[in-house]
């Protein structure tokens, strides 16, 4: 059993984070809630490259540690990605869909302010376990 932390789950998690800050910066009248999302997705980016470019200088207990963390990380952003999908088509500024769709949509897509809330708490928290290994370990 192999506990590396593998390119491909690295770059598989930075191409998420791009697509996730795409669909955020793409929200018509992106609030700046928005916008600190996109900046903390910003730093994680940041944060788990440092973490391919030290992986190799690692014992397997702390490649093993930095994969669980990862693993956790991934998990807040596929939970949150899967619950802004469904409004993804409506929130661009060019959307082909019809005004009061759109505004339907817009509307119930500030409904789910809570959960933005919960994610960004959750992707803070990631982020900074992350950091603190990065510093501890790396």
């Amino acid at each position: 059993m192999s506990f590396s932390i593998g390119l491909g789950d690295i770059k598989a998690t930075l191409d998420f984070i791009t697509l996730l800050k795409r669909a955020l910066s793409d929200a018509d009248g992106s609030s700046a809630s928005y916008q600190h999302l996109i900046r903390r997705l910003d730093t994680l980016s940041s944060t788990i490259d440092l973490i391919g470019r030290c992986n190799r200088g690692l014992n397997r207990e702390e490649r093993r540690t930095f994969k669980n963390a990862l693993s956790n990380c991934k998990k807040t952003l596929r939970a949150f990605y899967r619950g802004i999908k469904k409004y993804e088509k409506y929130l661009r500024k060019h959307s082909s869909q019809g005004f009061l769709g759109k505004m339907l949509k817009k509307i119930e897509w500030q409904a789910q302010a809570p959960d933005i809330q919960d994610f960004n708490q959750r992707l803070n928290s990631d982020v900074q376990v992350l950091q603190i290994l990065v510093q501890t370990l790396g």
